[in-house]
């Protein structure tokens, strides 16, 4: 999940999504509870995340079929 998102967030819009439908929300522990227990979800930042463009760039590097234009559009774009 984004790493700008956490679980007081999520309650928070949660919350405002019972109010909205007017629905009496869970405690902030409870959610809490169902979050970790239920769900499989985590939050961070990757380490490294890249684009197709420079996917393709390193793959291309890795398995010695380099072309010209694949190097001048990767040299573009990191300009």
């Amino acid at each position: 999940m984004d790493s700008r998102l956490n679980l007081a967030k999520m309650y928070d819009l949660y919350t405002e999504e019972c109010q909205s439908k007017a629905i009496t929300p869970v405690k902030c522990s409870i959610y809490r509870h169902i979050f970790n227990a239920e769900f499989n979800l985590d939050f961070h930042t990757p380490k490294k995340d890249r684009c197709d463009l420079c996917e393709q760039f390193a793959v291309a590097g890795v398995n010695n079929v380099m072309t010209p234009q694949l190097s001048l559009a990767y040299n573009e774009h990191n300009a």
